[in-house]
């Protein structure tokens, strides 16, 4: 994911397999940690679960994006 860089794509910035975070009761554990940039808006998902099925002219308007966009 971090050699991927594209408009349509949240981008990897960081990711530590390994990293200590301490829980409020003062341990610490072991955690995998992962920093991405930040997609304002939500996810498509979400937009699709909450309004429904796009309708045709929609989806070929969303899909047509990604599909011109690629290099």
């Amino acid at each position: 994911m971090k050699a991927l860089n594209h408009p349509n794509i949240v981008n990897l910035i960081e990711f530590q397999e390994t990293a200590d975070y301490i829980k409020r009761d003062g341990r610490k554990v072991k955690v995998v940690s992962i920093a991405m940039e930040l997609a304002q808006g939500g996810e498509l998902f979400e937009y699709v679960a909450d309004s429904g099925r796009f309708s045709e002219p929609i989806a070929r308007f969303y899909f047509k994006q990604i599909i011109e966009s690629k290099p």
